[in-house]
């Protein structure tokens, strides 16, 4: 597990296109420098390498603080690639589980896509995780002042 750096962002596109084959190249690294910019402390970007330094997983983080005060790590963002068995998994959850002791976190987040393979749903349960919540609702901003006068 490292952080994945703006100038190493490139590499990881093709495991970023196989997910969301949508997302242009100059967007994907427009993210990971936006990512790149926080403090670690506070969020970014993390890829799983091989010994080859191919990059099989990545996701990206945030650490907020709930009502309780205790910080939390939320992983979102979450591209793994497939391979047969568990191991990838299993270095995703436990590059997760470092990365929230090393911050202080008492607890972790995951956002699953609601499309993404039911594997990665199955994977985190083996680990411990439950769903918190059943749907999250979304829709675009509403438009700026000047937007709106547009139309």
């Amino acid at each position: 597990m490292a952080p994945l750096r703006p100038g190493d962002a490139r590499q990881a596109y093709a495991l970023v296109r196989l997910a969301y084959p949508q997302v242009a190249l100059r967007d994907w690294l427009a993210f990971a420098r936006r990512a790149a910019r926080q403090s670690p402390r506070r969020g970014g970007l993390v890829a799983l390498r091989d010994a080859r330094g191919y990059v099989h997983a990545l996701f990206s983080y945030q650490v907020a603080v709930d009502l309780e005060g205790g910080p939390v790590l939320t992983l979102a963002n979450l591209i793994v690639g497939r391979l047969p068995g568990p191991l990838l998994d299993d270095a995703v959850q436990t590059a997760a589980d470092g990365l929230a002791r090393s911050l202080g976190c008492r607890s972790i987040v995951v956002s699953v896509a609601e499309n993404g393979p039911a594997e990665e749903m199955a994977a985190f349960a083996r680990r411990g995780f439950s769903p918190l919540a059943r749907r999250l609702l979304e829709r675009p901003a509403a438009p700026t002042r000047d937007e709106a006068q547009q139309c």
